[in-house]
């Protein structure tokens, strides 16, 4: 059952980050659309992206083609899109730590900041990236 067409980007590289296309922000070009199932629960604002590259596997493959919704809130475990202040290239990878909440994320202490804790699994790696750098946090609902 097919719930709506989404728009798709050229490619996703989750390692490096690639390419992604969102009516939210709009960096990149739209090359194809996508249908996203009903069983997504993807809202009107989603968007999707095709992934290159394997370091989610065995979640994500090469070249699939992943649903991401801005609306809906990620927790731990969940994988999502972030997208940077500076305009570089947004990055894929799955939470480890759920997100603080919207009103203390981008609060500094001193020289405290909050992070956003994540991972990549092929090969395993951990990053932390400060609230500072990141312009939003999208939420994967799946692929097609």
């Amino acid at each position: 059952m097919i719930k709506q067409n989404l728009k798709i980007a050229k490619s996703v590289t989750p390692q490096t980050a690639g390419e992604l296309i969102s009516d939210l922000i709009g960096f990149f070009p739209v090359t194809e659309t996508v249908k996203a199932p009903k069983s997504l629960n993807s809202g009107s604002r989603s968007y999707a992206v095709r992934v290159c590259g394997n370091c989610l596997s065995p979640i994500f493959q090469n070249e699939d083609v992943l649903i991401v919704d801005p609306d809906q809130k990620p927790v731990s475990g969940d994988c999502v899109v972030i997208w940077f202040n500076t305009g570089n290239t947004p990055i894929v990878k799955r939470l480890l730590l759920n997100l603080p909440p919207e009103s203390m994320r981008f609060l500094k202490q001193d020289s405290a900041e909050l992070l956003i804790i994540c991972e990549q699994l092929n090969p395993p790696k951990q990053y932390k990236i400060g609230f500072s750098k990141v312009k939003a946090v999208h939420k994967v609902l799946g692929k097609v």
